[in-house]
């Protein structure tokens, strides 16, 4: 299991991106599936999910 979060902040809202293998399970608590990335060196792509506050 991967996960990766970071977070920006714009204006008054601040914005995360998640970088995980799982599926469908973050779609449950607000976050959206933004695309497939994958890494140097990676093997496998995992999922992208974006949430905004």
């Amino acid at each position: 299991m991967r996960r990766n979060v970071s977070s920006q902040r714009h204006g008054c809202g601040a914005h995360f991106n998640l970088v995980t293998d799982h599926t469908s399970f973050y779609e449950r608590y607000g976050w959206q599936f933004y695309c497939m990335v994958q890494g140097d060196g990676e093997e496998e792509s995992s999922r992208l999910y974006i949430h905004t506050m």
